[in-house]
Formats: structure tokens, C-alpha cells, sequence
């Protein structure tokens, strides 16, 4: 019983395999990309938005402007751009603290509040939180 399990399986995977090839045989065939041809996003200057990161700035400037006890105008925006953290402490890691090491894609947002530049950090789909001892993202 056992043995005629196992040739089952076999012949299943063996048809698997054989289907799996035939429909990478049926794909389109995409055009080769030229050297050159990649179009790449320009990367953020500093004292630019990114534009899809509006809301998380407005809420880094909120924050900011309220620790300082300033108005939200007095803030200046230095920098906000998507990037690349090199795991789960998302560029703020605390002393002794465990984090996921996976690729976090997030952002980062640097503020001017009176001649102070303050950073916020953030993952995907998160609120911005105030990162006070900040490292590089990765990309």
C-alpha cells in the first residue's frame, strides 16, 4: 500500500512538473530591456516631499511644532523621501532591543524646528514616530 502511494505521488509530481513547464513555454515573451532604457525615480532634494508622503508629514510637523511650542509654520520640512530601513528598529534602534532583520520598507522625514534638525521615521502604512538618535537607511 505504502509503495503504491509513493509511485502516486510521483506521477503527480512528475504531471505537475510537466504542466509547470508547459506554461512557462505558453508565457509571452517580453521585450529585452536596452542598457540604458530603466527609468528610475529621481531621488528626493533636500527641502523637497515626496509627494506620497503628505499626511505622514503633516502629522511629523503637528508633533514637532507641539514638543517645541511652536507654531506648525515655524517648522520647515528639510527633507521626506521613501526608503529602505535594514530592519524592524526602522533607523531608531534602542539600547537593548530586538528587532525582525528583514528589509522595512518606510520613510523618513528631517524637520528644521528653531535651528534643530529632528528626524521621524516610519514603516509603510505607520504614523511617523520622533527618532532622537536616527541612522541611515539603506536605500
Amino acid at each position: 500500500m505504502r509503495r503504491q502511494m509513493l509511485r502516486v505521488s510521483t506521477v503527480l509530481v512528475a504531471g505537475l512538473l510537466v504542466a509547470a513547464c508547459g506554461a512557462v513555454d505558453d508565457a509571452p515573451e517580453l521585450p529585452a530591456e536596452e542598457p540604458g532604457e530603466v527609468e528610475e525615480e529621481a531621488p528626493v532634494e533636500d527641502g523637497q516631499v515626496d509627494a506620497s508622503l503628505a499626511s505622514e508629514v503633516d502629522l511629523a510637523v503637528t508633533d514637532a511644532a507641539a514638543e517645541a511650542g511652536v507654531s506648525p509654520e515655524d517648522v520647515e520640512v528639510v527633507l521626506a523621501e521613501p526608503v529602505t530601513w535594514s530592519d524592524g528598529a526602522i533607523g531608531c534602534p534602542e539600547p537593548d532591543g530586538m528587532y525582525t532583520q528583514a528589509l522595512v520598507e518606510g520613510y523618513r522625514i528631517l524637520l528644521d524646528v528653531d535651528g534643530t534638525e529632528v528626524a521621524y521615521h516610519g514603516a509603510d502604512g505607520s504614523e511617523p514616530f520622533r527618532c532622537d538618535d536616527p541612522q541611515e537607511p539603506i536605500g
